[in-house]
Parts: structure tokens; sequence; C-alpha cells
């Protein structure tokens, strides 16, 4: 969990390990989106994002309508390679990004 502001956001950051796990329990859909609760006013240059992780496409596809506006939206299939190769760029926290995970490995 991540502390902010006196209270814990329910969130854990992205990684390798949190990828691999989501994927072992049949994880195959990430929603990508931004995620105002983890700006850092202290690193306004860094952009935070939070991928959710879905079992079944009508769920990532709701999630990702709900998100219309958002223009780091993004619906990742791991069975895509392009996709794949995108979550473990992003599970290796690239510079200018914190990103999140809605799972706890």
């Amino acid at each position: 969990m991540i502390q902010k502001g006196g209270s814990y956001n329910p969130v854990f950051p992205f990684s390798m390990e949190v990828l691999e796990k989501s994927i072992e329990r049949c994880c195959r859909f990430f929603v990508r989106n931004a995620w105002p609760a983890g700006f850092d006013h202290f690193h306004h240059d860094v952009m935070p994002i939070i991928f959710t992780h879905y079992n079944e496409e009508d769920h990532a596809k709701a999630h990702f309508q709900a998100v219309l506006h958002d223009p780091f939206r993004h619906i990742c299939d791991i069975q895509k390679e392009d996709d794949l190769n995108r979550l473990k760029i992003a599970a290796n926290q690239p510079a200018g990004y914190k990103i999140f995970s809605a799972y706890f490995p």
C-alpha cells in the first residue's frame, strides 16, 4: 500500500513480480490509465499511471470505456506480443512515470 496524505491508497508498485503473478492467476487484460491520486507534488515531472488487471475482456472494456477521456488509457492483452512487451517496460518503472497496480502479488 502507498501512504499519501495520512491515508493509504490500496495500490502497489507495478513490477515484474506483479505482472508474473497476475499472469499466473490467468489475468489476460490490463487496463492502463492516469492515476491522479498518485501525483507527487515534489516530483511534478513524473506521471502516475495505474494498471488494473482483468480475467474477462468485457470487464476490461467496461473499465476502458469509463475512462474515455483519459489520454493514457489503453487495454493490454498479454496474448499480443506488443502489449506484453509494453507491460514489461512498465513493470521496470521507466523514467518519467510512477506506475502502480490495483493488484497485490
